[in-house]
């Protein structure tokens, strides 16, 4: 891998968010944002090559599911919604939305960051593992 990958991570709790920057820092740039502007702006900006969104968000009538949308359609984002309940009917619906992925919220628990990473490579370099 040459380039840095840009991963844009949104949720509207800033520890979920500081935590995720921490541990996958040193190896992608991370975006965050914790609110749609700041997610709408920066994924026009910066074109992440993956953005992971956590599904419990509350980002006003622009709700977790209009984001994913328009992610998908607008700036062909990889979308990977970081669940908190990670039931199966849930994870259909976000895949159904356009989702790349559905993993459980990775926040705690380090063998949930590696998954995450490996998934972000993977869909980011296909064929690479």
């Amino acid at each position: 891998m040459t380039e840095e990958l840009i991963v844009l991570v949104a949720d509207d709790d800033w520890h979920a968010l500081q935590s995720l920057a921490v541990s996958l820092g040193d190896r992608f740039c991370i975006l965050m944002a914790r609110n749609a502007g700041e997610l709408t702006r920066f994924a026009e900006k910066f074109k992440p090559q993956v953005v992971l969104i956590g599904d419990s968000v509350s980002f006003g009538s622009q709700g977790a599911e209009k984001l994913v949308r328009l992610l998908v359609q607008r700036f062909d984002a990889k979308v990977i919604v970081l669940s908190e309940n990670g039931t199966e009917k849930s994870n259909s619906r976000w895949i159904g939305l356009g989702a790349c992925d559905c993993l459980p919220h990775p926040t705690k628990v380090s063998r949930r960051l590696r998954n995450l990473e490996q998934r972000i490579v993977e869909l980011s370099y296909p064929g690479h593992e």
